[in-house]
This record gives C-alpha cells, structure tokens and sequence, in this order.
C-alpha cells in the first residue's frame, strides 16, 4: 500500500483550537500540531473575537495549509464554552481532542493516543503526560497527575475522574462519545464532560506520549482563579447571580447526566447518595489547597 492510500486509510482526527487573543504563543501551537506524524487531521481554529495579532497569524497559516486548517473568526466574544463547543460542532473526524492555543505536542502524541482507540474499543479517551512550561518555555516544578482507569468499574472510574485532574480533557476523545454532550457556559465544564465520558467507558494513559503544557496566568490563589470566572472577558454568563456563584451549577450538572446515563439503577442510586458530600469535601479541599 503507498504512502497516498495508507494516509487516506487512515481514520480521521479532529483538532479543535478555541482560542482568544494567543497571538505570543499561538504560532508554536500551530507548528507543533502540523508536525503531528502518521496521522490524518484537521485543525480548525475558532478565534473568539481576538483583538491582538492572533488573527493575522492564524490567517496566514490557513492560507498555506488551506485543506489542513480551517480558521474561523467570531467578531463577538461569544464565551469560552461556546467557543469550545463550536469547534466540536465542526469537526468532521471519528476522533476528537481540544488544543489550547499555547500548549506545544510531542510529534507522535496523536499516533500513540490513535494507536489505543484503534484498538481498545472500551477506551472513549486516551491521553499522554503533561509537562508544565512558563511563558518563556522554561520547565516548571509542577505536576498535576494522570490516572488510567482501564479494567475499573463503572463508579470507581467515575470517582477516579472527580478527584483527579483535568488534564484528560486535552486528550484524544471519540467524537460520537462527545457529541451529546451539552456545553453550557458553567465553571467546572471540563469536570462535568470527563465525569460524563467515564460512565460511557475508560480512559488510557500512554506514557509514551507528552505534551508541554503552558502556565502563564500565574492566580496565586481561589479569589484570583474565581475573578476570572466571573470577568466579562470569560463570558460565563450575563445573570449576576451565576456570575457570583460560578461553582453551584456544576452539581447538578452532575446528577443530570448520571440520571440521564446508562449507568444501570444500582450505580445510579448508589452514586447519587455518595455525590454530594464527596463533591463538598472535593471543593472544600481545593479551595483550601488553592487558597
């Protein structure tokens, strides 16, 4: 088979880069996911009204990989999640991951990913290790976790997913898995949408693939973290009540898709009497831990 046909063979996956005003870091993202190796993609760009130079720069590698790249410009910031969910709207591959504008991939951290789902057909999402960089590129002392829940039960990968961290929303998800799910403007979406992913099937770490993960905002603690959330940049919502309590809508967000999952009665009673504390404990505990 030539090089054409195994290429055309091959299942497609879809990157979706949502971004707003990334124009320091945005070309080395761009780079970095066309130097992905043996994989078919595409990359579509959703720039959320950027008033920087992040337009100019992605128009112009739309037009040198015009059938790789398909950049898309909102002249209103229409919020981060819907932002996030336009990306996935358009994408057109069986696979799907979200990129942010200013992390940089391992060459082959899509054709490892790949490699899994090809061929555990239990596995919705497959992901590689982070590794934190400062806006200078410089590596950081920092280290967020992974977990692989392969071979767990249905609640014991759920629980794996609300106490661990959130960097499998970066990874290689199915797209069929996603496509349901519903990307309302609420903090903690990327915790409801991987709770949602763990009741449909597992998730793979593969140490084999890497990726720089960039930490340049530098919230020092909750209060900072939290004023993002309710700034008119981030767009979570126009109700001054959500806006104050951004946390509040993620619980029941929760509960509605265990209900709403296939997750059978048993697990469905037993998670929803353990949910709610464990989610208090969880949110007193990260904010004591980020505080």
């Amino acid at each position: 088979m030539s090089a054409d046909q195994e290429q055309k063979r091959q299942k497609l996956i879809s990157i979706g880069m949502p971004v707003r005003n990334e124009g320091r870091f945005i070309a080395s993202a761009i780079e970095s996911v066309l130097q992905q190796q043996d994989v078919r993609l595409e990359l579509i760009i959703s720039d959320n009204a950027s008033d920087d130079d992040t337009e100019s720069i992605c128009r112009s590698f739309a037009e040198q990989h015009p059938e790789l790249i398909h950049y898309h410009r909102h002249d209103d910031n229409i919020g981060a999640s819907a932002n996030f969910a336009f990306v996935l709207e358009q994408a057109r591959g069986e696979y799907f991951m979200w990129a942010a504008g200013h992390d940089i991939w391992d060459p082959h951290y899509l054709s490892h990913c790949q490699q899994l789902l090809d061929v555990q057909p239990s596995v919705v999402l497959a992901y590689g290790t982070p590794h934190w960089i400062d806006e200078n590129d410089a590596a950081l002392d920092k280290f967020s976790g992974w977990y692989d829940s392969r071979g767990l039960s249905l609640p014991a990968r759920y629980f794996t997913v609300l106490w661990g961290s959130m960097n499998p929303i970066l990874g290689l998800m199915r797209t069929a898995a996603l496509k349901g799910e519903e990307m309302n403007g609420m903090v903690g979406i990327d915790l409801a949408i991987l709770a949602a992913l763990a009741l449909q099937g597992e998730f793979a770490h593969t140490p084999a693939a890497s990726w720089q993960r960039r930490e340049f905002r530098h919230e020092q603690d909750y209060q900072q973290k939290l004023k993002r959330y309710q700034s008119a940049d981030y767009a979570l919502s126009t109700s001054w009540f959500w806006r104050s309590f951004p946390l509040l809508r993620l619980p029941v967000r929760l509960l509605s898709d265990l209900y709403s999952s296939k997750a059978g009665f048993v697990n469905k009673l037993m998670l929803t009497l353990i949910l709610p504390p464990l989610f208090l404990y969880k949110y007193l505990t990260d904010r004591k831990r980020k505080g």
